[in-house]
């Protein structure tokens, strides 16, 4: 079996010919890939949106109903079908996790693979690389994310939170 190896960031078979399938990031159209993600991450969101909004309500107390499908009816019942899509927007910005993901992990993939090559800390092409550049990439991507996904949920539950303490119900979840 021929041993794999990489040759400037490149997969490389024994005998320097690319290895069959082998896709990497110099080989990708960068501007097609970071507009086409926030796309289909948005073809995700916007069918998920709802239940994960059912769900925050739900874990925090606001609705009684334990059910989707009787949450569902209640909430398009006093708010209206905007309410299902409360936060929406701000968990918009959430969809640049993709891109800001992808790049570091590429960039950290080649960064370290560079580096590598002239201080042979690790084997080419370890794991130790690849683990670190994706532990690269989620902290990028994580620090995108989680801002937004904890104001939108604050936004999925405060309108229904101050209703709820005027009316002398729970208090609004922290």
């Amino acid at each position: 079996m021929a041993e794999n190896l990489v040759e400037g960031g490149r997969h490389m078979s024994a005998t320097a010919k690319p290895v069959e399938g082998s896709l990497e990031w110099d080989d990708l159209d960068k501007t097609k890939l970071i507009a086409c993600m926030p796309l289909f991450g948005l073809a995700v969101r916007v069918p998920v949106y709802p239940p994960q909004l059912i769900k925050t309500r739900i874990q925090t107390g606001l609705i009684a109903e334990q059910s989707l499908l009787t949450a569902a009816r209640h909430i398009v019942r006093t708010e209206g079908l905007s309410g299902l899509w409360r936060g929406f927007g701000v968990s918009l910005f959430g969809l640049a996790t993709g891109p800001v993901y992808i790049t570091a992990l590429e960039s950290s993939k080649k960064a370290l693979r560079a580096l590598n090559a002239t201080h042979r800390v690790v084997p080419d092409d370890s794991a130790a690389i690849a683990m670190a550049a994706g532990a690269i990439g989620s902290i990028a991507g994580q620090t995108v994310a989680v801002p937004m996904d904890v104001v939108s949920q604050r936004l999925q539950v405060a309108a229904v939170a101050s209703t709820a303490n005027a009316a002398g119900g729970p208090p609004p979840a922290a």
